[in-house]
């Protein structure tokens, strides 16, 4: 599924974001986002094209999103010189891949297969995965970066601050659904450690591979739990595996 309204709208509103939050700011989260997405032809067909992709009649802030991107993109796809986005687009519609600030952090990881898995997902598990593997969760260690005055530590041990790396693999009080994870992944096949198993990278199994939705079900149910405040039992993991897995 591919947020286009959002997409289009974020660029309409750039400007004033961009009052807000600064400009850099606003370029790393919108670059995020639409990575997270396969829209990698969408920028060419605006610039050559005035036909709409997910519209019938454009409303006018899709239209002024529009003009911007001829603008930025130009009628040829080359990204203009006096474009302040020219990084943004450059990257969004290059064809080779190069490693961001995510991938550099963790080089371990085999970004690019991970990258290509996340747009095959069922999108009831998507976005909570994409947001884990782009940092983005709000754990409370990011609720204190953004309010100091927030108890980074984890409200369910309190034994250690509350990251998403520690939700998903270091919690104690997981550590039975955790060890259920490990042994069902090695049951299918996976290889590599456990700590990059958790961000998708589970081997050379195909794209496809139920492990690989498997990871995900448990990170998407994982956080939502962890919203509600309550932990989640093996059964409710297993239970939405199976479901998803038959409406592949």
């Amino acid at each position: 599924m591919i947020h286009t309204e959002f997409f289009l709208g974020s660029l309409f509103l750039r400007q004033i974001l961009s009052s807000l939050l600064g400009p850099d700011t606003v370029d790393r989260f919108l670059l995020r986002y639409w990575l997270a997405f396969p829209t990698r032809g969408l920028l060419g067909l605006y610039a050559l094209t005035a036909a709409p992709v997910a519209f019938f009649h454009r409303p006018r802030h899709v239209e002024e999103a529009r003009r911007h991107i001829v603008q930025l993109v130009g009628v040829g796809g080359e990204v203009s010189l006096l474009s302040t986005h020219r990084k943004i687009y450059s990257t969004r519609i290059r064809t080779s891949f190069e490693p961001g600030h995510v991938e550099l952090a963790n080089s371990t990881l085999d970004w690019h297969t991970i990258w290509k898995t996340i747009p095959r997902l069922p999108f009831s598990v998507r976005d909570s995965f994409f947001l884990f593997n782009h940092r983005l969760l709000y754990t409370r260690d990011r609720a204190n970066l953004i309010d100091g005055t927030i108890n980074p530590e984890c409200d369910r041990c309190k034994s250690d601050i509350e990251s998403a790396e520690h939700l998903m693999t270091g919690c104690p009080s997981r550590a039975t659904t955790i060890n259920w994870l490990k042994n069902k992944l090695q049951s299918l096949g996976c290889s590599g450690t456990w700590t990059n198993w958790i961000n998708g990278d589970i081997g050379q199994l195909p794209l496809d591979a139920p492990a690989r939705l498997l990871v995900a079900v448990f990170v998407d149910i994982t956080w939502r739990t962890r919203q509600r405040k309550r932990l989640p039992s093996i059964a409710e993991y297993e239970s939405k595996w199976t479901q998803l897995i038959q409406r592949l």
